[in-house]
């Protein structure tokens, strides 16, 4: 890892040790330990590209992050982001990959 993305309003980079987050551009940044995600959400969309698959953490103050936005992603960090949270309780919520193929639909967060 890192993953790093940025986005129109936001920011992140996720770490081994911990994940910031860049709420705007030029505002001031967070730190949080990976033991305060709280819940992984997987879901897919389709849009006129074809379908995108994606993870979102949920953190204890609720904010979001968006783990992984393009399954190329997310599958090239897989392994990093799970031996980040290989000792954190949090719920995996996989509901919103009824439109995904089916190995994407398989990929889970453990």
């Amino acid at each position: 890892m890192p993953i790093a993305v940025a986005g129109l309003s936001s920011s992140y980079c996720a770490r081994p040790q911990d994940i910031f987050v860049r709420a705007t551009p030029y505002g001031e940044g967070r730190i949080y330990a990976w033991t305060e995600v709280r819940k992984i959400t997987a879901h897919c969309s389709r849009g006129h590209r074809g379908v995108w698959f994606s993870f979102d953490a949920e953190m204890e103050d609720g904010q979001t992050i968006p783990l992984g936005t393009r399954e190329s992603q997310f599958i090239r960090n897989y392994r990093a982001v799970s031996d980040a949270l290989r000792n954190v309780p949090f719920i995996y919520d996989n509901f919103g990959t009824s439109d995904c193929p089916k190995p994407s639909r398989q990929r889970r967060v453990e």
